[in-house]
């Protein structure tokens, strides 16, 4: 079970439509999505519960990718670690992780504990929810709402 990809969910993890199996992973496997409440933009947890029950799923995957009231930093965690001459290069991923790549680790890791970063970080959010408000403003509709991290997700179902 995963998150629908029209819900926030990710496309690798088994979207599908009615009629045809789109991912990998639903061509070779058995797989039930679940969704988020429309009216609150949050997932539905007492119809997952239902739904798991029913279904009995091996895997649930508790990942998102553009729900905005949670994080996930593993998008957020290979972007400052890699470069893309180590993204490019399929030679290098036999020899992951090197020497280099922890060094690059603690580097980031300490640069975000500064005052800085945190400023920054939260200069981020503030724009964010800025960006949120403008769009509501012109009558946009949120995905759930709002946000509470640094994605906004936009239902266009209602511009055309």
């Amino acid at each position: 079970m995963a998150l629908d990809l029209p819900h926030g969910g990710h496309l690798s993890h088994r979207y599908q439509t009615d009629k045809k199996k789109i991912s990998a992973v639903s061509i070779f496997f058995e797989t039930m999505p679940y969704r988020l409440n429309e009216s609150t933009g949050y997932i539905d947890y007492d119809q997952m519960e239902k739904n798991a029950t029913l279904f009995r799923p091996k895997l649930i995957v508790a990942g998102v990718c553009t729900i905005m009231h949670v994080c996930t930093i593993m998008h957020v965690f290979g972007r400052f670690v890699t470069s893309r001459k180590q993204l490019c290069c399929v030679s290098w991923s036999s020899r992951w992780p090197s020497q280099s790549h922890y060094c690059r680790f603690g580097s980031c890791t300490e640069k975000a504990t500064t005052p800085e970063y945190k400023a920054y970080q939260e200069q981020v959010l503030t724009n964010c929810a800025k960006f949120a408000l403008t769009l509501v403003e012109k009558d946009y509709e949120l995905v759930s709402g709002g946000t509470e991290n640094h994605l906004v997700l936009v239902n266009l179902k209602n511009k055309g």
